[in-house]
């Protein structure tokens, strides 16, 4: 089968744990003996890049979705009405699909590829599947903080949601990792006519080796940006008075240098940059336990099940969809409370 996957980032504009999921999605349906094209976006250069790496043929189209951090809310509005509808980049993929011959579309994040193609899909007669990783159909930030959840409510919110029912009417089917981000869509009356399934990002694979951890050691894996609870964390954790501890920060994002040299006196706190693959699972397996304070609401973090691979325990904000993939609730604690994360935090030092 013809199959063609569309996802806004992909390597080497890796973000976050969606891209990863994609990438191995994509290495099962080429073991499976399907024929892969990946559509996605570049940050320059308004020429189509066509090129193949590792057996996969890959359209590269040019998106400013990629710089959209570093724009303002007054030109991120008409970007995002542009990507509800762009005729242009709809000839485009169009063109692809139809010269392809695509039996099957599969789409992930379209943010910054166009939130009409389930229409295109639909009336090209190919058979679409869709994944959901985040809020993104029902706010076009993609994100909802904790104790802003009105947000969704919102008169613009609800004319986006409009727009986007419309063009998501005909799925064949939504997957979506975690119950409460397919009920958050549910509760909204999209899918109504589209099978729906929970389905986890992966099986986990709990290692059997016995891991020489370093004691006190406390692990943070993801962007380091206000969303995530990254600074949320520093604070809290800069609070505890032993010296015996260390927080060890793997990643980037827009808050990492300001956020390195305001606690780089503090030698506890360790900033060890953007890590690989394998770079991460080594920091899971001598670290004592994985922090995920999340301050928006959360699908299914991936980095939850690369600690459980790696046997790692995670605490966690019990926000959004991570309380499905934690099953011990003494190891959730409500987001953005300080005395509630150090209570889980004092639990595991030495």
């Amino acid at each position: 089968m013809k199959i063609a996957i569309l996802q806004n980032f992909y390597f080497p504009y890796n973000k976050g744990g969606a891209e990863n999921f994609v990438k191995e999605s994509i290495s099962k349906l080429q073991k499976q003996n399907h024929q892969i094209i990946l559509i996605t976006t570049k940050p320059k250069n308004k020429k189509i890049i066509k090129e193949e790496i590792d057996e996969l043929k890959t359209y590269r189209i040019a998106s400013k979705c990629h710089s959209l951090s570093d724009k303002s809310l007054f030109w991120r509005y008409f970007w995002h009405i542009s990507n509800i509808y762009n005729p242009k980049r709809k000839r485009i993929i169009k063109k692809i699909l139809e010269d392809e011959k695509v039996d099957l579309c599969i789409s992930h994040n379209l943010i910054g590829l166009g939130l009409f193609l389930p229409k295109l899909f639909y009336k090209l007669k190919i058979k679409h599947i869709h994944y959901l990783h985040d809020i993104q159909l029902l706010h076009p930030s993609g994100l909802m903080f904790w104790g802003k959840e009105n947000i969704l409510n919102t008169c613009l919110a609800k004319k986006y949601q409009l727009i986007n029912r419309y063009y998501f009417k005909h799925l064949y089917k939504v997957i979506s990792p975690s119950n409460w981000l397919m009920k958050e869509h549910l509760n909204k009356g999209f899918f109504k006519e589209s099978a729906a399934e929970i389905k986890p990002l992966k099986e986990i694979k709990k290692s059997t080796e016995n891991y020489n951890r370093q004691k006190n050691s406390f692990l943070f894996v993801g962007q380091v940006e206000k969303h995530k609870g990254i600074e949320f964390l520093i604070k809290t954790f800069n609070k505890i008075k032993k010296n015996n501890i260390e927080l060890k920060i793997i990643g980037d994002g827009k808050d990492h240098n300001r956020l390195k040299k305001l606690y780089q006196d503090d030698k506890r706190i360790i900033f060890l940059g953007r890590k690989n693959k394998k770079e991460v699972e080594d920091q899971m397996k001598i670290s004592s336990v994985l922090i995920v304070p999340s301050l928006c609401y959360e699908n299914s973090p991936t980095v939850i099940y690369e600690a459980k691979d790696n046997n790692l325990t995670t605490i966690a904000s019990s926000i959004g969809g991570i309380s499905e993939i934690i099953e011990n609730p003494k190891l959730l604690f409500i987001p953005e409370n300080e005395e509630d994360l150090l209570e889980k935090i004092n639990m595991f030092i030495s």
